[in-house]
C-alpha cells in the first residue's frame, strides 16, 4: 500500500529518491522533510549522494530497489552502506554484471540482460528476509527498455551486520570511492525495511494492475430482510419496494471475504496411468454421469461452504510425461462437487453433483515444470450441513498410441469460492 507522500513510498520505506520528479537528493519517503541526502563533488567532476550516520538504512534484511540507466562499458558502485574500510551491503556494476556484495563477498550476481552501447533502463531489486539462522537473498534484474529479465536466489549467512554509524552512499562507495562511471543517472532509489517479492516489484515498477470497476448496486446492500423475523402478515406490517430492492442488491453484492475451499500444493504427487494400477487401484471410483472419468480418494476433500457462496473457480497445476517417448496421450481433467456422497454408517440418499468442463492437456512436460489448467466455474452441490465433497476427475485418450506410457501428476489445486447471482436477475428468497 503506497503512502500519500508518493505512489512509490510504502509504510516500510525509509528512503525514496525520485530523480524523475525533482532533484535526485530529495527524500520522498514519509521521513521528509529534513532527511534529504547531501550531494558531494570531487575533482575531476564526480558527484554522489550520501547520508552520514545513516541509522535508518542500517538494515540487515529488507529491500534495495534501483531504477538506473546503464550502458555497456559503465562500472562502479551504485549504492553502498559502509565506512572507509568495510561495508555491510553494496550493489555495483562489474563488467556486464550487477553484483550484490557484503564486505568483499559477492552474494548474488547476474548479467544485465540486453545490455547495449546506448542507455537502457534497468530495474534492480535486491531483497532479503530471515531464513532460519541464515538469510534468503533474491535478485531481480529487469531491462525495462526491452522487457528482458533475469533472477537469482541464494540462502547464506549474514556476512557483516549493518552499523548505525556507517554512511549511506548513492552513486559511489564511502567518500566517493569507486564511483559509477555513468554518474547519478538513476530514476528512483527505494530502501525498505521488509522483503518485497518479485511480483510486488513488478506491480510497483513495471505494470500496475487496474482494479475492477464496481457499480452502485454491487456496493449499496445495507438492508437485508431476514425470513425468520420479517413480519408480513399481521396488521400494520409492510413489505414493499425498499425491502425487495435491498434483498435484490444483497443478492448481487460482492462475495464474502472467505478463503479458498482448497489451496493445496502436493510435494510428492501420485503418479496416474490409464489403468489406475495397484497399489492404488482400490482408491479409484467411476465419476457420476461418466464412467470413463475416474476419481481418486487421494484427491477428495470435504469442505464447509460459506453462506452466500454457490460457485467456485477451479485451477489445477498438472504435469505429464511419457518416459519412453516425448509424446503423451491427451489427459482430461475435471473437478466435481457432490452432496449425498455414500459414506459408511450414513443412510444412502440421492447423489447431487455438478462438474466443471473438461480441461485437456497433451503436452509432455518431462521431469520439468508443468502448467496451470483453468477448469473454470464449478456450481457447488451443498448438503443440509452446509458441506460439499470436491473430487478431481481424470481420464485419458484411450485411442492414443501413447496412452499406455502416459503418466500424469497433479502438483497443486485451488478452488476459490464466489457468488453468482440468478441468471434472470430476479430476487430469489432462497438466496437470502
Amino acid at each position: 500500500m503506497p503512502t500519500t507522500i508518493s505512489p512509490y513510498s510504502k509504510p516500510d520505506t525509509v528512503l525514496l529518491l525520485d530523480a524523475a520528479e525533482t532533484d535526485p537528493f530529495i527524500d520522498h519517503s514519509q521521513y521528509r522533510p529534513g532527511t534529504d541526502l547531501s550531494e558531494q563533488f570531487t575533482v575531476p567532476a564526480t558527484n554522489w549522494l550520501d547520508e552520514a550516520n545513516s541509522a535508518r538504512t542500517a538494515l540487515d534484511t529488507g529491500e534495495l530497489t534501483l531504477i538506473w540507466n546503464i550502458k555497456s562499458g559503465e562500472s562502479g558502485v551504485l549504492i553502498d552502506h559502509g565506512n572507509a574500510s568495510t561495508y555491510s551491503w553494496r550493489i555495483d556494476i562489474s563488467g556486464s554484471s550487477v553484483r550484490c556484495r557484503s564486505d568483499g563477498t559477492t552474494l548474488l550476481s547476474l548479467a544485465l540482460p540486453d545490455l547495449d552501447a546506448s542507455d537502457r533502463t534497468f530495474l534492480i531489486s535486491y531483497c532479503t528476509h530471515p531464513d532460519g539462522a541464515n538469510l534468503r537473498h533474491e535478485l531481480l534484474v529487469w531491462n525495462l527498455t526491452t522487457g528482458a529479465l533475469e533472477t537469482a536466489a541464494a540462502t547464506q549467512p549474514l556476512v557483516l551486520a549493518a552499523s548505525a554509524s556507517d554512511t549511506l552512499s548513492v552513486g559511489a562507495a564511502y567518500g566517493g570511492a569507486l564511483p559509477f562511471t555513468g554518474g547519478l543517472d538513476f530514476r528512483q532509489v527505494r530502501i525498505g525495511r521488509r522483503f518485497h517479492s518479485q511480483a510486488e516489484q513488478r506491480e510497483d515498477w513495471v505494470a500496475a494492475s487496474t482494479p475492477p470497476a464496481t457499480t452502485q448496486v454491487r456496493r449499496s446492500a445495507v438492508l437485508v430482510p431476514h425470513r425468520a423475523t420479517l413480519d408480513v402478515a399481521s396488521d400494520g406490517s409492510f413489505v414493499g419496494p425498499a425491502h425487495l430492492w435491498a434483498g435484490h442488491a444483497f443478492e448481487q453484492s460482492d462475495r464474502r471475504l472467505v478463503g479458498p475451499l482448497v489451496n493445496l500444493r502436493v510435494p510428492d504427487p501420485l503418479a496416474i496411468d490409464h489403468e489406475y494400477d495397484a497399489p492404488t487401484s482400490a482408491w479409484w471410483r467411476a465419476a457420476p454421469g461418466d464412467p470413463d472419468v475416474r476419481m481418486c480418494i487421494a484427491l477428495l476433500w470435504c469442505r464447509p461452504v460459506p453462506l452466500k457462496v454457490n460457485r467456485a473457480r477451479v485451477r489445477l497445476f498438472v504435469r505429464q510425461q511419457n518416459p519412453s517417448n516425448t509424446v503423451t496421450a491427451e489427459v482430461r481433467w475435471r473437478m466435481y462437487s457432490m452432496a449425498g456422497l455414500p459414506v459408511v454408517g450414513e443412510p444412502l440418499g440421492p447423489l447431487i453433483y455438478h462438474r466443471t468442463t473438461a480441461a485437456t492437456c497433451s503436452t509432455d512436460h518431462g521431469t520439468g515444470a508443468g502448467e496451470w489448467l483453468d477448469l473454470g466455474a464449478l456450481p457447488l452441490a451443498i448438503d443440509e450441513l452446509g458441506m460439499t465433497w470436491l473430487a478431481v476427475g481424470i481420464s485419458m485418450d484411450e485411442g492414443s498410441p501413447h496412452v499406455a506410457n502416459t503418466i500424469a501428476y497433479m502438483h497443486a489445486a485451488t478452488v476459490e469460492p464466489y457468488f453468482e447471482p440468478a441468471d434472470d436477475g430476479a430476487l430469489d428468497i432462497a438466496e437470502l
